[in-house]
């Protein structure tokens, strides 16, 4: 069974929780480059473009 359908969130896809991560974690003032790192970007100007 897939981790969504375990969830029971609903219709989400993949990368509207990692942007939700992203945002969640820029506003409670994590540096940009620990957001790209736990994102898995290899720099940070991937995650700003992102």
């Amino acid at each position: 069974m897939k981790a969504l359908e375990r969830s029971k969130i609903g219709h989400v896809q993949i990368h509207q929780l990692r942007h939700t991560a992203a945002v969640t974690m820029l506003s409670s003032g994590v540096p940009l480059e620990k957001v790209s790192q736990g994102l898995g970007h290899s720099n940070p100007a991937i995650t700003v473009s992102t």
